[in-house]
């Protein structure tokens, strides 16, 4: 991945949080679980892609991420990272996009619990980045 297009991952991603943000103030759970789970997976797709994971490699052969290729990464990078980086994933994944999401059971406040869990992940991106 280059510098170019891990600064535009990590400026895309800082803008969904902040959309999910502002969702959140206006009481939108649904559309603000769905930005905060756009930023986990965008997270974990470009840290697998900087780390040449093989889950990163076999999605860009095929042109698409599949939610166990996704799994699969977090589980390495957690790994590097800690357990943290799973535990973030996971609920990005199960809380936010599915309760949160698709089955619209959650929140505001349910889904700004998992904020620190989302800035987390965008914090280890960002460490990624020369001149953070």
């Amino acid at each position: 991945m280059s510098i170019e297009r891990l600064r535009e991952v990590y400026s895309l991603c800082r803008r969904y949080l902040r959309e999910a943000e502002e969702l959140l103030n206006k009481g939108d759970a649904v559309q603000a679980s769905e930005k905060l789970y756009k930023v986990a997976e965008e997270c974990i797709k470009a840290l697998a892609e900087l780390h040449g994971l093989e889950e990163y490699r076999r999605s860009a052969k095929v042109g698409r991420w599949s939610v166990g290729r996704l799994e699969d990464a977090a589980r390495r990078l957690a790994r590097i990272y800690g357990d943290a980086l799973l535990t973030a994933w996971d609920a990005a994944y199960e809380k936010l996009h599915v309760r949160g999401f698709h089955e619209r059971e959650l929140t505001p406040n349910h889904v700004k619990e998992e904020l620190p869990n989302i800035e987390m992940l965008l914090a280890i991106l960002k460490e990624r980045l020369p001149g953070k």
